[in-house]
């Protein structure tokens, strides 16, 4: 799936997107709402979500290498057992974001720190 062909589905209502495979050299999704999205189960490399709205987005079992997160919103956004291997969260905004057995590997946490866990 393309990054435009999934916001094109998000415009008219659909949000489950899971299982999808979204690699995003060169590809953004930068300053969109994606509120209550689902991408459990699948697999997101190197795409760009700077300051997107994934409030209430369901990212559990995702991988998400090198994704970018920086001044995101994820309030209350799942990331249960995702893959965060060198993602980038920084100045990322939310509460209650759910991080319980979530891989993180050289990830930059939204204080600007590197974490090198997982969380079981």
């Amino acid at each position: 799936m393309t990054t435009e062909e999934l916001l094109e589905r998000y415009a008219v209502g659909e949000r489950d997107f899971s299982k999808v495979k979204l690699s995003g050299i060169g590809e953004l999704l930068e300053g969109v709402c994606l509120k209550d999205i689902n991408l459990s189960d699948s697999r997101i490399d190197n795409l760009s979500f700077v300051e997107t709205n994934l409030s209430r987005a369901n990212l559990k079992n995702t991988i998400l290498w090198q994704t970018n997160f920086i001044g995101a919103d994820l309030s209350e956004t799942c990331f249960e057992r995702a893959n965060l291997t060198q993602a980038i969260l920084k100045n990322a905004k939310g509460n209650n974001t759910n991080f319980i057995r979530t891989i993180f590997l050289d990830t930059i946490m939204p204080d600007g720190s590197i974490r090198n866990e997982a969380i079981f």
